[in-house]
Formats: C-alpha cells, structure tokens, sequence
C-alpha cells in the first residue's frame, strides 16, 4: 500500500451539494493533508424571463452577459490560485434569453494543476469555501454568511473572514449577475443558480450582488500596553485577541517564538507591552496585525 494514502484524506466531489458535505468531512477529519478530485459539477444557469427573450431575436445584450462570466470567472480563479488559467476549457450553451456554462473541463484542469493535493485544513476549507461560493444561486456575502451558521468552528470561520476580506473575489461573483439584473426591467425576472439549484431574482435584486471598489489598507507599526483576551491555534498559527484601552478588540497573529508571556498575560490578566504590525482598512478598522516583538 502506497504509504502517502495512509496520510490523505480523499475529497471527492460529484455534484455541488456535496460540497457541504466535504467541508464537514475535512472539519471532523484527523489528517491535515487532503487530496481533491472533482467528478462533475451541475452547469451555471442564467435565464432571462419575459415576452422579449422569447423571441427569435433577443436583447443583444442577453449574449454580452456570457463575456462577463468569462472575465470575471477567470479573475476568481487567478485569484485562488496566485496564476493565469487557462480559459478555453470554458464552455457555454446559448439559447434565445438564456444560457449555461459548463466548466467541467476547467475545473478538472485546475485542479490536478494547482490544488489537487492541499496541505493544512485552513487552506483546503479557504478553497472549498471559495468554489461553494461561485457555484452558489446566492451572492458571495449571502452565500458566505450562511456558511457561518453551517460551520460554527473557529477554523472555519477564520477561512471565511479571509474570503469575506477579498473584494476581489466578492465583485468577480457578483458581477455577472449584477449585469444581468441591469438588463431586466421591473415586469421581468432572471433565473440564476446551477442547474439543479437556482433562484429568480427581480430588478429590484440588483442590490444583493452589489461589487465594491478594492480597500486600500494601510500598513503602520505601534507600540503600547495591552490586554490578552483570548488565545486559539488555528491550523498551526497562534491568534491573539488583543484590547488596548477604549479602543475596539482586534485578532493579531504571534510571530514570537515563544508566547509564554503572552499566555501569563491572559492567565493573569495583566498588560504587557508589545509591539504590532497593523493594517487598517478606510474606516480605520485593524484587519490584519502580527505580534513581532514584546518591549520589556
């Protein structure tokens, strides 16, 4: 027997619902090295409902929707993965007011190249969030807060703080089906989701895949007292939930080599001086810091 199977986790996926399945799988697992393979995923459906689509003749713009998938598809990828992928394993069926696209072929693609073999739950659940989201009939952020209510683990949530922080992969979702809203009028409906799992959404739906423009974060680095309130490992990095006077609770990741201190910190519940690398988002929010260094 193949030493490398006893230390991996099989991941097989056959439809889109399996995909729930298969984060439960990894959450309740032992190993920490899963091993991904895709059978078939149900096609995208965007169906345009109303007397106009019927015809022979639609709305041009009804075929301009299947370009931005395309972009949009390849940029979410790109982004998963940190490279170019290759889009002419895309396909799509045309009908007058609707469409499908079937990414089979990509997905099989992307996987044995990129992400077949993952090392670390938090990585393989960032990817299995992030490919549920896309093949969801939801918006990313809807689609995403119900998984926190799915999978109430601090693992898994950490995985999805990290996809709801990317507002790359937020506008690449919801931007095709933004599109698609905007060349609806009020009497008429679109029909979105996979082909076993869709919705119909109303122009007035538009406001739910909204895309935003990307956060500048800014970098700087601080000093100062302040208080451990919680400590957790999460899939082999120590996570600090830190309190400086009036100022909000904010997470910061250790980069110490040892964290005894800071464990005597929060048993103790005595402040200890530290310094932070922080980055804020425009509303002056920490959304990332690293603990590097305690000033004694």
């Amino acid at each position: 027997m193949n030493e490398e199977n006893l230390f991996t986790e099989k991941l097989i996926i056959t439809s889109v619902n399996d995909i729930d399945e298969t984060i439960q799988k990894v959450l309740s697992g032992k190993n920490d090295y899963f091993e991904l393979k895709i059978d078939e995923l149900e096609p995208i459906v965007f169906r345009f409902i109303g007397e106009r689509f019927n015809r022979e003749f639609v709305p041009i713009k009804t075929a301009e929707i299947s370009a931005v998938y395309k972009i949009n598809f390849v940029k979410y990828y790109n982004n998963i993965l940190q490279t170019k992928v290759d889009e002419d394993l895309l396909y799509f069926r045309y009908k007058p007011g609707s469409f499908e696209v079937d990414f089979q072929q990509f997905l099989a693609a992307i996987i044995d190249k990129g992400i077949s073999k993952m090392s670390g739950t938090q990585i393989t659940l960032i990817i299995l969030f992030a490919i549920g989201a896309w093949f969801a009939k939801d918006a990313y952020s809807d689609y995403l807060n119900a998984q926190k209510a799915k999978f109430n683990s601090d693992v898994a949530l950490k995985a999805i703080e990290v996809l709801e922080r990317n507002i790359e992969l937020q506008n690449a979702k919801n931007k095709p089906v933004n599109k698609a809203l905007e060349i609806i009028n009020e009497s008429e409906e679109l029909e979105y989701g996979n082909i076993k799992d869709k919705t119909i959404y109303k122009k007035n739906d538009i406001s739910k895949f909204e895309t935003l423009e990307d956060e500048q974060i800014t970098y700087e680095t601080i000093e100062g007292q302040f208080f451990v309130k919680g400590m957790k490992d999460i899939d082999g990095k120590k996570y600090i939930t830190l309190k400086r006077g009036k100022e909000a609770k904010f997470e910061a990741v250790s980069k110490l080599s040892n964290n005894n201190r800071l464990f005597e910190s929060f048993e103790t519940g005595t402040p200890i001086k530290l310094k932070i690398n922080i980055g804020k988002d425009s509303k002056g929010k920490i959304v990332e810091a690293d603990i590097y260094e305690i000033v004694d």
